[in-house]
């Protein structure tokens, strides 16, 4: 009879070590998931801060074309 018992602990010892495999699987997806994201974030924002500039750069570019020398007369 402990015999038995014996193994049903063992069993439900590996339920639960099969239950936080499975939550370990979970939480390492998720993380996975997260930090890909963060990549993308970072990429996009790195793309958009190019944009930035280069939009400032024409901006002034546009400007220095645009100004009329004040001694026209």
């Amino acid at each position: 009879v402990s015999n038995l018992k014996g193994s049903k602990e063992q069993h439900q010892k590996k339920k639960k070590s099969h239950g936080n495999r499975k939550e370990q699987h979970k939480r390492r997806k998720l993380l996975r998931r997260q930090q890909q994201q963060q990549q993308e974030n970072h990429v996009n924002n790195s793309y958009m801060d190019q944009n930035i500039i280069d939009q400032r750069q024409q901006d002034e570019e546009r400007e220095l074309i645009h100004v009329r020398p004040i001694f026209s007369k």
